[in-house]
């Protein structure tokens, strides 16, 4: 490996999929941080391949990622053990702009709320979020209506998927991501863990 061309091999591959490989970390773990971990792990592995030996860069390199994942997955299933309240995939802004079709001011959302809705609240024990699952339409309106006069709402598309993004006196709150089945809303998932927040400040490129 001490070829400079089979080097640019090396490095070229990785950065061409790079994001690819995080999509696929970052799905099966949930944790961009966590993800990036992987990343790492994968590319010390792959640095140490006789590429020219690889006929599919891509699926070679999936395929570590994948590996290393699943031994991450193993010691975070170890740590949500210790989680207070419900475990959710830190939220990642996949895009700050969303389409007409899936922008909800409040009114038109409490619309749409599955008779059997689901709202999962992701605290921590950080910051205050209820310990098990509000179910109902009539339910989760509450909590959404006394969520809204406390905080604004803006639609954005988190983890691909269309999401709002709460707050309260300009700083970020909670992220609220949306499970639209046919043309109602079966599932909402706020995330206000403070330490899930931080990626939300950009915009997270995913690679499917």
């Amino acid at each position: 490996m001490n070829d400079p061309a089979g080097v640019d091999v090396v490095t070229e591959a990785f950065v061409t999929h790079r994001n690819l490989l995080f999509t696929v970390a970052y799905e099966l773990l949930g944790s961009a941080t966590d993800a990036e971990d992987v990343l790492q792990e994968t590319w010390l592995r792959w640095a140490g391949v006789d590429v020219e030996a690889v006929r599919d860069h891509r699926a070679y390199l999936v395929r570590i990622v994948t590996s290393q994942a699943l031994g991450h997955l193993r010691r975070l299933g170890r740590r949500k053990e210790s989680y207070v309240g419900p475990w959710l995939p830190e939220p990642l802004l996949t895009s700050p702009d969303v389409a007409d079709d899936v922008e909800l001011d409040l009114r038109r959302l409490l619309g749409i709320l599955a008779p059997d809705v689901v709202l999962l609240t992701d605290g921590g024990g950080v910051v205050r979020a209820a310990l098990a699952p509000i179910v109902g339409a009539d339910e989760v309106a509450r909590v959404l209506c006394r969520l809204h006069s406390t905080v604004s709402l803006e639609p954005a598309q988190v983890n691909g998927h269309p999401a709002l993004i709460a707050r309260q006196g300009g700083e970020l709150d909670s992220v609220l991501a949306l499970r639209v089945d046919g043309s109602l809303i079966t599932g909402l998932y706020a995330v206000r863990n403070p330490e899930k927040l931080s990626r939300m400040d950009r915009v997270t490129a995913l690679r499917r």
